[in-house]
């Protein structure tokens, strides 16, 4: 069974490669294929805390936070502050809300979830209206021929970080097994290899969805999803907010439609939820599930959920997910790297008595891009 991700998990300095990569492409695929999805070698970790550079996604959309009834007032409250940029610009941005053009003139204030702007009401000859809370606010950047190019606070990068945690087992083969000098020997070497790699992937796995990212000395762990989430800049929202707590093609098109609209690519979209939920997402319309039967590096574990005909999303399920929980995330945004050099490998260690010792270690992180944009989080659904 071939590697679906972007690399083995790494090479072996005692000559085990061999034996390391079997149990990788006989356990990973199988038990823990959303890892083996998420990894990637290409790009490793060169410090045990990452660092990368998000830039957030500006977009060119908003919505009204505070109604505006009195149609001769320049002052719109939107939406798009600090938190979720827009791509505003004082005395060139134009507005369509509804049949009506609007000039930004100046931005009055920006904070953390509003932007508060001054506005040339009726411009290209529109009529005024009332704006009611929630309304769609379209935005225009028309620039004159000789414009001077600007920043603004969308445009700059803003540092994020990551631990990188260490998984390692050890295992033995004492002096007395080894002056048998029977063929069972290394197949208990082998099977100690396997058992051990599969425990360090599930721990892995289980570390990319719960992990805590903190330091303390040089004992270290990685945030996972459900900690960037709920504490790293994410989103994480109750099932109660939406239609219905179980999971119908209205409630399952609004998660959709709420990270689209977040500024996420609908066409990279990837779910991960429990076994449960995602018998509750397969038994909606058959017409929109297409079981990737092709797809045998995810051993038939993944799904595609077709959503008005162009977006596609993939849905794995996962025991390292809650049964109330879902995860929706941008593929490519989040990624599983190793530390530089500390990809799972055999190492030799020191004989304890008479006993041969190896050692299985590996450091890994998650990295996690826009997450403000890419990732949600979502609890509570009945199970």
């Amino acid at each position: 069974m071939a590697y679906a991700g972007n690399g083995s998990l790494g090479s072996t300095a005692e000559g085990r490669l061999e034996d390391v990569n079997k149990a990788l492409s006989a356990i990973g695929n199988v038990a823990t294929p959303v890892l083996m999805k998420l990894l990637d070698l290409n790009s490793p970790a060169t410090n045990y805390k990452h660092e990368w550079v998000d830039k957030p996604v500006a977009t060119l959309k908003d919505t009204i936070k505070v109604a505006q009834t009195t149609v001769t007032v320049g002052v719109l409250t939107v939406n798009g502050g600090t938190n979720t940029p827009k791509r505003y610009i004082d005395g060139v941005s134009v507005l369509r809300i509804g049949a009506e053009y609007l000039l930004v003139t100046s931005t009055v204030t920006v904070v953390t979830n509003e932007r508060v702007l001054a506005v040339t009401r009726q411009y290209y000859s529109t009529t005024a209206a009332s704006i009611p809370v929630g309304k769609e606010v379209w935005i225009q950047n028309p620039q004159d021929e000789s414009f001077e190019a600007t920043r603004n606070d969308a445009q700059f990068g803003v540092r994020k970080y990551n631990f990188t945690r260490i998984f390692e087992r050890q295992f033995a083969l004492s002096g007395t097994m080894q002056a048998l000098n029977t063929p069972g020997n290394e197949n208990t070497m082998n099977r100690q290899r396997l058992e051990l790699t599969a425990e360090i992937l599930k721990e892995l796995q289980t570390a990319v969805f719960h992990g805590v990212r903190s330091e303390s000395g040089a004992k270290r762990n990685m945030g996972g999803l459900f900690w960037y989430a709920t504490s790293g800049g994410g989103n994480s929202v109750s099932a109660s907010t939406l239609a219905s707590t179980i999971i119908t093609t209205t409630v399952f098109d609004t998660i959709i439609e709420n990270y689209a609209n977040a500024g996420g690519d609908v066409e990279k979209i990837m779910m991960v939820c429990s076994y449960k939920q995602q018998n509750r997402i397969n038994a909606l319309k058959n017409g929109r599930i297409q079981q990737m039967q092709n797809d045998n590096t995810l051993n038939n574990q993944l799904d595609m959920y077709l959503y008005n005909g162009n977006a596609r999303v993939k849905i794995l399920a996962s025991t390292d997910v809650a049964e109330d929980e879902i995860f929706v995330f941008e593929e490519g945004k989040v990624k599983v790297i190793p530390l530089q050099g500390r990809t799972l490998k055999e190492e030799k260690l020191a004989k304890t008595n008479d006993a041969d010792k190896s050692m299985l270690v590996g450091e890994y992180t998650l990295e996690a891009r826009n997450v403000k944009e890419t990732l949600y989080h979502y609890y509570g659904f009945a199970t």
